[in-house]
């Protein structure tokens, strides 16, 4: 249990776009967890350290990143893979870097208000007893939810399956493997990275186009049964 609900809550863990599409979703970690404990032991990043992601490099402020990244709030790892908001920023272009992370990260607040609309079964405290059962639920209604948005025409970009041949992953002791965690961890990355997207939405404030550079919004949300949802 969590003191902020006061009944049991399990946590669905999302990335959802500027359409709304949620990309990701790991739902199953009952208990009194945050989200970073719930990313601990998500498979979010497994395909980008056994290198078996898709190619998502692009340039900022000319300088070159070789993956994406989720926009998060604070209490995420200061890694190149998640970009935070800057909490006190000192000038005004760290501001303006404030209110455009902030106002964009808000998309995924909209995606589970829109879910929770869509179905009362999610809104509504849980009937059913068994995680197992509730789990099967909550991924029914992001699927059909998704299948909404692409028959409505809603989705910017829907998921399209890669007609190629997916990269072989790294066996468990190869070296490149840890290289490829040591820099999906790298704070010095993410540092310069924040610094570069300063400088982009600097340039280009009067005209922001977020989906153009952010792979997705990330947030945990609680999904009780024995109240309604946090």
């Amino acid at each position: 249990m969590r003191d902020d609900h006061g009944c049991p809550s399990i946590i669905l863990e999302a990335i959802a776009s500027q359409d709304l599409w949620i990309w990701h979703a790991y739902f199953g970690m009952p208990g009194a967890n945050n989200d970073l404990n719930v990313l601990n032991s998500s498979p979010l990043l497994n395909d980008m350290e056994n290198g078996v992601f898709p190619q998502s490099s692009f340039f900022c402020n000319d300088n070159e990143y070789a993956h994406g990244y989720y926009l998060a709030d604070e209490i995420y790892p200061e890694w190149p893979v998640f970009m935070q908001t800057i909490t006190c920023p000192t000038t005004f272009k760290r501001k303006r870097f404030q209110v455009a992370q902030e106002g964009a990260r808000k998309d995924i607040e909209r995606t589970f208000g829109v879910l929770k609309k869509r179905f009362h079964i999610i809104k509504n405290p849980a009937r059913a007893w068994h995680p197992k059962k509730i789990r099967s639920v909550m991924y029914a209604c992001i699927i059909i939810y998704n299948m909404i948005l692409e028959c409505e025409g809603k989705s910017i970009s829907p998921f399209v399956p890669d007609e190629d041949e997916a990269p072989s992953p790294f066996d468990i002791d190869d070296p490149r493997r840890d290289n490829q965690i040591l820099a999906l961890r790298n704070k010095s990355i993410h540092e310069s990275l924040k610094a570069d997207l300063v400088e982009h939405i600097e340039r280009v404030r009067t005209d922001i186009v977020w989906g153009d550079d952010v792979a997705g919004n990330f947030s945990g949300k609680s999904f009780q049964w024995g109240d309604r949802c946090g």
